[in-house]
């Protein structure tokens, strides 16, 4: 009970602190993207009323800039998080590594040492279930009795990583459906499999892994969305007005885009040969 009451408690702490991060940067009363909205909206409000107000077009301007730039901010913000998140997955794959090769190094130890004085090794034991509420703060742990004295170690939804005194390795790889995440993979020797993101539950690395899930890809896409439809509803009702020469769509010199918005991104996949264009 404790245990998974820690390794929910890990997953739960390392989520809500990088959900903190996204309230803090989009919701923020003063320099989250509302007030810049709010902002392009009054400018707006002003033109309306004086159309050939230079300063109310300029300061209409100036805020849309203004606009643009908190919303680029965000982004980059955003991608930071990925970057950060990457970081942290590979440091804990690395750390249960290191306590599975500890605990099936116990585990022999254990073994030979119950098996000569016929006694049990407390000390070894201690040690062996202090690394084991280590690394289940990482991903959640489950053991099962191995003969008298060792135990298999099975990690997130029953993936092996400790049996005796065997202990398999697990990778961080980049992943097959996007090079810039950071995967979990189970290594192999000859190469690396990828899991599946749902069977690594619990603890930290499981937090960071429902947090990019959950909460960073549905902010970073809300966030697109928002800019991509203000962009382009903005300008096809911009584009069916007239400038301060008298210009309307058709005419050569009229701009009707006032906001521009980049060509989409493909990003190849690293495990297919198909190429996508958008």
């Amino acid at each position: 009970q404790v245990r998974r009451s820690d390794t929910e408690f890990s997953s739960l702490y390392t989520n809500y602190n990088k959900k903190q991060v996204i309230d803090d940067l989009l919701a923020d009363a003063n320099a989250g993207v509302s007030p810049a909205l709010q902002d392009f909206f009054k400018g707006l409000q002003q033109v309306a009323a004086s159309p050939a107000s230079l300063p109310a077009r300029q300061s209409m301007v100036s805020s849309a800039q203004a606009l643009v730039s908190r919303l680029q901010g965000a982004d980059q913000r955003i991608s930071d998080l990925y970057g950060q998140v990457n970081e942290q997955i590979t440091d804990s794959v690395s750390l249960i590594n290191t306590y599975g090769k500890q605990i099936a190094k116990l585990n022999e130890q254990i073994t030979v040492a119950e098996s000569a004085v016929n006694q049990v090794a407390n000390d070894l034991r201690d040690q062996r279930d202090q690394l084991i509420t280590e690394l289940n703060k990482i991903v959640k742990v489950q053991t099962i009795p191995l003969g008298a004295s060792g135990i298999e170690v099975l990690v997130g939804k029953g993936q092996l990583l400790v049996m005796g005194n065997q202990a398999n390795q697990m990778a961080a790889v980049r992943s097959g459906a996007d090079p810039s995440r950071i995967a979990v993979a189970l290594d192999l020797g000859a190469g690396n499999q990828e899991l599946p993101e749902g069977i690594i539950t619990g603890g930290e690395l499981g937090g960071l892994l429902d947090f990019r899930r959950g909460t960073l890809d549905t902010a970073v896409n809300s966030l697109g969305k928002v800019a991509a439809n203000l962009a382009l509803t903005f300008n096809a009702q911009h584009s069916t007005g007239m400038d301060l020469l008298g210009q309307s769509a058709g005419d050569s010199g009229f701009v009707g885009n006032f906001f521009t918005i980049p060509s989409p991104k493909v990003i190849p996949s690293n495990s297919s040969s198909p190429v996508v264009s958008a």
